[in-house]
């Protein structure tokens, strides 16, 4: 049997014996006679021997970021807290803090963990001296092997606009 030229108001006295290969583009007008039936959660019997570990905030510092100090050391982003001294902290975390980067990085340790989500800045431009044209974020990233030449030029200045761009999220 041919099928019809427009669908029906009726369903089919003889349905076929075999289901359509593609679903229908509308739902039924009524809920069906036989619901499928649920799968039901499962339930440990026992509780687990130790509690889980508490929620985590998202607020951390990377792992594998480290900055270098004045003097040329390399140290990690817990380095900025470690001082029992506070004053010494204070200005730990002021000076090293300011670079951009560091601040994206170590985000517990600088106390940024406020800043909005790490996106850029979709209406921030720049100027490019080379050509006398102004880029935007996406700019810095669109050739691949110009990217770490753009974020070495221009992160400094626009990384605080352009993080993802600058690679400075975590």
């Amino acid at each position: 049997a041919k099928p019809s030229q427009a669908p029906s108001d009726k369903p089919s006295s003889k349905p076929s014996a075999k289901p359509s290969a593609k679903p229908s583009q509308a739902p039924s007008d009524k809920p069906s006679a036989k619901p499928s039936v649920s799968q039901k959660p499962t339930v440990s019997k026992m509780p687990s021997s130790a509690p889980s570990s508490a929620p985590s905030d998202g607020c951390k510092d990377s792992s594998t970021y480290m900055f270098k100090q004045f003097t040329g050391l390399e140290v990690k982003c817990s380095w900025l807290t470690k001082n029992s001294n506070p004053t010494k902290t204070a200005a730990r975390i002021l000076k090293y803090c300011a670079d951009t980067q560091t601040k994206f990085q170590c985000t517990k340790s600088c106390d940024t963990c406020k800043i909005p989500p790490c996106v850029d800045d979709a209406t921030h431009t720049f100027p490019i001296p080379a050509t006398g044209n102004t880029g935007n974020c996406a700019w810095i990233t669109k050739n691949i092997k110009k990217t770490t030449a753009r974020q070495t030029a221009y992160c400094g200045a626009n990384g605080a606009k352009c993080p993802l761009s600058c690679g400075y999220c975590l």
